[in-house]
This record gives structure tokens, sequence and C-alpha cells, in this order.
């Protein structure tokens, strides 16, 4: 009994050290996404506003926790990974709200961050390879064309003629012949 209420306590122990502090990803997250809407748009968020004014924003009056402490931890997470989520969201909104330009741009800004390397460089294999389709069944896309719907019409087959008009080997030398 004694031996099951040591391994009780051992595992309910509560764990060493700060506690997680995963309510900062919420936060940073939406301001991730705002400068990805930004990039997109056109603009820099990386000159616009500085790690320094964004992790101003967390600072709570009358919160338990020092204001100097929480601006280091908001300004190191933003320095590690800042540039590469705020790819990673512009990834996701721009294949279905954008030009398929601005999709092919946020690919190689993933690649060149040198973050999951391969996998991104798949997906702009695979989008090289949709456009490639799409160039070959209906020609050079519209530059307003999203990537989502050129993977759309891309997947869809080519019109095979009528029955009809499609002749065999034997018709088609005895056109020849007679001509």
């Amino acid at each position: 009994m004694e031996a099951l209420q040591r391994a009780v306590r051992e595992q309910t122990k509560p764990k060493r050290g700060a506690p997680s502090k995963d309510g900062d990803w919420r936060k940073i997250d939406e301001i991730l996404r705002q400068d990805a809407l930004r990039w997109l748009d056109g603009g820099d968020p990386f000159a616009e506003r500085s790690n320094h004014s964004i992790a101003k924003t967390f600072y709570e009056p009358g919160a338990q926790q020092e204001f100097e402490s929480l601006h280091r931890r908001i300004m190191r997470k933003l320095k590690d990974r800042r540039r590469y989520y705020t790819f990673v969201h512009a990834e996701m909104l721009s294949k279905d709200r954008y030009p398929y330009g601005d999709y092919l741009n946020v690919l190689a800004e993933l690649v060149a961050s040198g973050r999951l390397t391969d996998s991104w460089q798949s997906l702009h294999h695979l989008a090289q390879a949709s456009i490639a389709d799409y160039t070959a069944k209906y020609g050079p896309p519209d530059a307003a064309l999203t990537m989502r719907e050129i993977e759309s019409e891309a997947a869809k087959p080519l019109p095979v003629e009528p029955a009809t008009k499609i002749k065999n080997v034997l018709q088609l030398l005895a056109d020849l012949e007679s001509k």
C-alpha cells in the first residue's frame, strides 16, 4: 500500500519550474495574422512595427507579473519566431484570397526561412505543377486567379471530342490518300 501511495504522489506532484505561458501565443497569433495580411497587401510589417512595440501591448496594469519579465519573454518569442509564423499565416491566407503570385512568394519566403524546408519545397513544387497543368490545358493563368482556383481547374480532365469526330488509324490513312 505504501508503494502505491508513493507512486501516486510521484505521478501527481506538480512540475518544477515556471508555469507554461501558452496564453502568450494566443495573443501573439492574432498579431502575426495581422502582420501576414499587411505583408500580403504590400506592406512591411517587420519595419512598420517593432517587436518592442508589440511586447509593450501585452502589459496589463495591475498584473501580478512584472513588466520586465513579461517584456523579455514576449521579445524572445517574437525574435525567434515572428517572421516564420507570419509567413505561415500568409501561406494559409493567400491560397484562397490572394493572387497565385503572392502564394508563390510566400512559399519562397518559407523555403528561405530554413524551417521545414523539405515540406515547404514540396508545397512549392506542387503549386508550380498545378500552374503547369493549368497552362497546358488553358494557357497561362490570369494573374488575378488564386492558387485554389488554379488547382481546381488544373484537376479537371480535358474535354474529350465527341466519338464521331475521333478517327482511327485507317480513317486517317484514307483521308491522307484522298488528298
